[in-house]
């Protein structure tokens, strides 16, 4: 097999513009968001809305396999505290 149906990337510890650089480089056309929230505190501009306009700039198309949640839901929502 000369080339990959998908790739996998992981963000963490890398600069956007070198995220960005490496799937424009692959000629990623697709991009599937898989975490349960698409939403980064400490990286803004990788969460859902912004991800959209910076994939729609090197011609990918950005999902979410949770498409449910947004995010002014409250994260308690999701994840009620357990019994004491």
């Amino acid at each position: 097999m000369d080339h990959a149906d998908f790739f996998t990337l992981g963000y963490e510890g890398k600069p956007t513009a070198q995220i960005i650089e490496l799937l424009k480089g692959a000629g990623v056309r697709r991009l599937l968001d898989i975490r349960h929230t698409p939403v980064s505190m400490y990286r803004p501009e990788l969460s859902k809305r912004e991800a959209i306009r910076r994939s729609d700039r090197i011609g990918a198309k950005w999902f979410a396999t949770n498409q449910r949640r947004t995010t002014s839901e409250p994260l308690r929502r999701h994840y009620p505290r357990a019994p004491s």
